[in-house]
């Protein structure tokens, strides 16, 4: 049976609950992770067991939850890693900008790759729900 942990964790500082080494070859996070714009301190992650550790060191500890099988595993992924947010298109992008009324305005001659570090998720995710063509949305898979 698959098994993984949710693990809380500092962005801002790398340390996980329960002391858990990220470096841990046998504990792997395929991108499960939840990193809040405005407060990196609470993030998220799913790491898989890929061994045959005994899980029962992990349960009870503060901050980090056991989930046994396929299901549980897929069903915390989808409630806690988000929907990624991007643009393909610069010049429809900056158009768009220029002609939203928002607070973030492109600079003259500022480019994607500028924009999408000062733009948040939440920023991408508006334009995408507005119906823009070239916001692409990456959901995150699931184990398999």
């Amino acid at each position: 049976m698959k098994k993984a942990l949710k693990i809380k964790f500092n962005a801002t500082t790398g340390k996980r609950s329960g002391d858990i080494d990220p470096k841990d070859p046998k504990l792997q996070c395929y991108g499960w992770q939840d990193i809040p714009e405005d407060n990196p301190e609470e993030s998220y992650e799913i790491r898989v067991i890929e061994d045959e550790r005994d899980v029962s060191e992990f349960q009870g500890l503060d901050g980090v939850e056991v989930l046994e099988g396929k299901e549980a595993i897929n069903a915390s992924i989808d409630s806690t890693v988000p929907i990624k947010y991007s643009a393909a298109n610069e010049d429809a992008l900056i158009a768009e900008m220029e002609a939203d009324d928002t607070e973030k305005k492109p600079k003259e001659g500022e480019k994607l790759k500028e924009l999408h570090g000062e733009l948040k998720q939440k920023d991408l995710k508006a334009l995408k729900e507005k119906g823009m063509p070239f916001i692409h949305e990456r959901k995150p898979q699931h184990i398999k």
